[in-house]
């Protein structure tokens, strides 16, 4: 299973850029003894060159609790006290949602292209050149019907008497 998207690897603790992920170290642990080994990435979703369109709005939809108002997408770690492992998970994790993002995408077309089981049944049949079996099931349907109505009709005339 290949996905479209590639994380970039570069992180910039600096601004925005559109081809890297800013990286935020702050400070984790006890109060006595404060490292900065928690790790934020951040990017700006809608200005992320990398992150395709519609990839982009199913991230939004998702995962919109991890947006600021300013629309940048947050993963956070802290995890271990290892300011580059966090790192490291945190591109793990980022890489995870965008997936799940992109499997979310491919569910949503198959569920889409799905046809209703009457419908596949009928497309099945016609494909295999069974025509005639279609045409005596639709009679077989029409004459349970008017049993079923002619049923109806006799006990209200029972019951009038």
């Amino acid at each position: 299973l290949r996905f479209a998207v590639t994380v970039p690897t570069q992180t910039t603790s600096k601004g925005f850029r559109d081809d890297m992920l800013t990286k935020r170290v702050s400070k984790s642990g006890e109060a006595q003894s404060m490292f900065d080994t928690r790790v934020t990435l951040l990017f700006k979703l809608n200005s992320a060159k990398w992150v395709p369109d519609d990839v982009k709005t199913k991230l939004r939809e998702l995962h919109k609790n991890r947006i600021t108002k300013a629309g940048e997408f947050t993963v956070k770690c802290e995890e271990t006290s290892n300011q580059k492992e966090n790192e490291r998970r945190a591109i793990l994790a980022l890489e995870a949602l965008i997936r799940e993002a992109e499997q979310e995408l491919k569910n949503d077309d198959i569920q889409s292209q799905k046809l209703d089981f009457t419908d596949y049944v009928i497309m099945k049949k016609k494909r295999e050149g069974k025509e005639k079996d279609l045409e005596k099931r639709a009679e077989a349907i029409k004459d349970m019907k008017r049993r079923s109505r002619e049923k109806t009709r006799t006990k209200s005339d029972s019951k009038n008497w």
